[in-house]
């Protein structure tokens, strides 16, 4: 679920609008995977966005944790900024960073693992 006007389907594809002007997060509410596999296709236009992976939803589609950066090469692809402490699970979430920020997400793909050890 995303923030009213926020995110919109364009021809199969889940696309930040560029109205927003804070971040927000439009969160999968399938699960809190621990071990899995997550594979999608992006179409990057403008800005900074990111993919936020054993995240903690915040509320008010906001997430807190590990975040694989959607952005131009000198912003790096991974990064932690949002992380306090290393996450055993949470959200899967995808980022609108707002101010104008142009960005698409298709063909997602999660795949749960079973827990080694448990």
């Amino acid at each position: 679920m995303g923030r009213k006007g926020v995110w919109k389907v364009v021809d199969g594809a889940i696309s930040c609008t560029g109205l927003e002007m804070t971040r927000n997060w439009i969160i999968w509410r399938g699960g809190k995977p621990f071990d899995f596999v997550l594979r999608l296709d992006f179409k990057y236009e403008a800005g900074n966005s990111g993919v936020q992976v054993r995240s903690d939803d915040q509320g008010n589609h906001q997430v807190y944790g590990h975040q694989v950066e959607v952005a131009a090469q000198k912003v790096g692809l991974w990064h932690h900024s949002l992380l306090g402490a290393t996450s055993p699970e949470g959200v899967i979430a995808l980022q609108d960073h707002g101010k104008g920020y142009l960005v698409a997400f298709r063909n997602i793909r999660i795949k749960e693992l079973p827990r080694v050890g448990k």
